[in-house]
């Protein structure tokens, strides 16, 4: 079996934190009076960093006014609310642990802030010995830029064939495209199956099982 590195996207993909993000998102609109958002128009907000997802929530007409403020209110409230509700998948523990097992090589690749990914990371994946635990940071372009990925490539020697980006987003299938490497979606994340086949995923995901199929070639 020829090792794979494998990329996995993180809220949606290896851990829902729906819930911790609602409950920062919401506070804000409610400071300003304007409607609250449910889980599913929340979804349709994340997936583009945190940046991105503040101003798809303010109204066009007061986006460019409120947008700094707002975005202070979310770290704010994220901060508290981060690790309260976000926890792994059912059964992604146990197949990052089988895929580092069968020899595999990990790696987190989010366009979550950094320092955030990395605290969900050491809280809920320590026994995981990721190669890279990426967020998004001031130095890289979020996903589906390359330039980072490339880097990777560059430094450690990847041959493409073998990588593999498992996320539940076009922004992750089109990450893989840029990069030149297979793409895996999943559809218990963040986006419906319609919208990730209009996205034209070389793989899709709809369980564990299938994931677990997919990734270690059975």
């Amino acid at each position: 079996m020829k090792t794979k590195y494998i990329l996995f996207d993180l809220d949606g993909t290896l851990m829902n934190t729906l819930a911790d993000l609602r409950n920062s998102i919401n506070p804000i609109l409610e400071t300003y009076g304007f409607p609250l958002l449910n889980d599913e128009e929340v979804k349709t907000k994340l997936g583009h960093g945190f940046q991105n997802a503040i101003r798809s929530i303010l109204p066009e007409e007061s986006r460019d006014e409120l947008f700094e403020e707002a975005l202070n209110m979310f770290v704010y409230y994220y901060d508290m609310n981060y690790f309260m509700e976000s926890k792994p998948y059912p059964g992604i523990p146990e197949l990052l642990k089988e895929l580092h097992e069968n020899g595999h090589r990990l790696a987190v690749y989010s366009n979550k802030a950094e320092h955030y990914t990395k605290k969900l990371i050491a809280m809920h994946f320590k026994d995981i010995p990721f190669d890279e635990v990426w967020g998004a940071v001031d130095e890289y372009p979020i996903k589906p830029d390359p330039k980072r990925g490339e880097e990777l490539i560059a430094a450690k020697g990847l041959d493409r064939d073998n990588m593999y980006m498992v996320g539940d987003s076009g922004a992750d299938r089109q990450a893989a495209t840029n990069l030149g490497i297979h793409s895996v979606l999943v559809t218990w994340g963040y986006r419906s199956e319609e919208k990730l086949l209009e996205s034209g995923p070389e793989y899709l995901a709809h369980d564990i099982g299938e994931l677990r199929k997919i990734l270690l070639g059975e």
